[in-house]
């Protein structure tokens, strides 16, 4: 947006072209602002680098709004869906803090508005993970413990059967975890023998299983307790659970009662996401780094250009005040039929004139204007401030200059 009403942009004296500005200022600029909490949500850009030929003649993009979803998203130790829209937001909202700092207006007053103000009840810092949910419960109500050596064996499901295995896992299942209790009702007592078996849909078992002797109710305290309460992680290609119980005493008359929790995430309590949350520290470095080689690619070794300013309707004697280049491309627009020309792909021009590039400490060597769209792609172009050309009578020119993608 134009920063400067009808006045221009420019750097403030003593800056440098270039200008980088980590994480440790964008946090220290934000902390000086109320209620922003500067190092948490700063720690969600990193470090970013400015082009002061560029940055302050075009200005930031308008000053943005933020919302309880934005913060949050910049603050989530994983990625959410508003996370992009959000750091573009924070991205623009530092550039409008760091323009007056690194620019100001030649003519005209600065229209950056006063900065966004922290959504009321965002969070502060990081939230906590999700924690693995419950994703599937069955709650098998107290009944008798089988009192016949026939049947000896009883699947966890909505059936006794010895042959069907009706207790399939929902989508995603990840872990297990299984709750036993005998109790006491009278006559013999047993203790109880268990076990739950991971099944593919063969059906087969996988291997993987838990179990235990619950102790019998009605006798006196032994080694099994008689509530008892085991784990395990589900095989990905497990599909069914097989439970059965087996009573030590077929005559009993002890009743049982139980729960199996499934859950989808992982391990009870335990983060869905990754077990260790990202270091804004090491990111912000890992940002940084990024940033700069990013640079260099752009300067030094670039994938393509995109155009900047052109200079039209040139002729004579000049110079170009420049900077950030890649490189230039010079196109004649007039050409007197008295200058001679070769045949070929290009044509090739004779006695057009001259261009060099420089800075404040002198200029390279001169380059001939021989083609209709001559290209000087140099390796050191970001160093260059000056583009000088001397054209003979009646040439007319038009040098575009050639900068880095952004």
């Amino acid at each position: 947006m134009t920063v400067c009403g009808a006045g221009t942009g420019v750097p403030k004296s003593g800056f440098a072209a270039l200008q980088y500005v980590g994480p440790g200022a964008i946090g220290g600029a934000l902390a000086g602002l109320a209620g922003w909490k500067g190092a948490a949500v700063g720690a969600a850009i990193g470090a970013v680098s400015y082009d002061l030929s560029l940055f302050c003649p075009a200005g930031p993009a308008a000053m943005p709004t933020f919302t309880v979803d934005d913060i949050v998203a910049l603050l989530s130790p994983f990625p959410l869906p508003g996370y992009a829209a959000a750091f573009a937001k924070m991205n623009d909202f530092i550039d409008n803090l760091f323009w007056p700092v690194f620019c100001e207006c030649s003519g005209g007053a600065s229209t950056i508005g006063s900065p966004s103000t922290y959504p009321s009840g965002a969070p502060e810092a990081t939230p906590s993970p999700a924690t693995s949910p419950v994703c599937y419960t069955r709650t098998f109500p107290v009944q008798a413990i089988a009192q016949q050596n026939a049947l000896p064996n009883y699947f966890l499901g909505p059936t006794v059967s010895t042959t069907s295995f009706d207790l399939p896992l929902p989508a995603g299942a990840k872990y297990c975890t299984f709750t036993i209790n005998a109790q006491a009702a009278g006559g013999t007592h047993s203790a109880i023998d268990w076990s739950i078996n991971q099944r593919s849909g063969v059906p087969a078992n996988l291997g993987g299983s838990i179990s235990g002797t619950v102790g019998a109710p009605g006798s006196p305290p032994g080694t099994n307790p008689t509530t008892q309460t085991a784990s395990m992680v589900l095989d990905p290609a497990c599909v069914y659970l097989r439970g059965t119980y087996t009573p030590a005493n077929a005559a009993v008359t002890d009743t049982w009662s139980g729960k199996l929790d499934i859950y989808c995430g992982g391990a009870p309590g335990q983060p869905t996401s990754s077990c260790c949350e990202p270091d804004p520290n090491t990111q912000a470095m890992l940002d940084r780094i990024l940033g700069m080689v990013t640079l260099i690619q752009r300067q030094q070794v670039p994938f393509a250009y995109v155009y900047g300013s052109n200079h039209t309707a040139l002729s004579g004697d000049g110079e170009l005040s420049v900077s950030g280049l890649l490189g230039v491309s010079v196109d004649v627009t007039t050409l007197p039929a008295s200058y001679g020309v070769a045949d070929g792909t290009p044509e090739t021009h004779f006695g057009l004139g001259y261009i060099n590039l420089g800075t404040d400490d002198g200029w390279t060597s001169a380059r001939s204007i021989d083609h209709d769209g001559t290209l000087l792609l140099p390796s050191a172009a970001g160093v260059f401030t000056r583009i000088g050309y001397s054209l003979s009578a009646g040439v007319v020119v038009d040098i575009r200059e050639l900068v880095r993608e952004s």
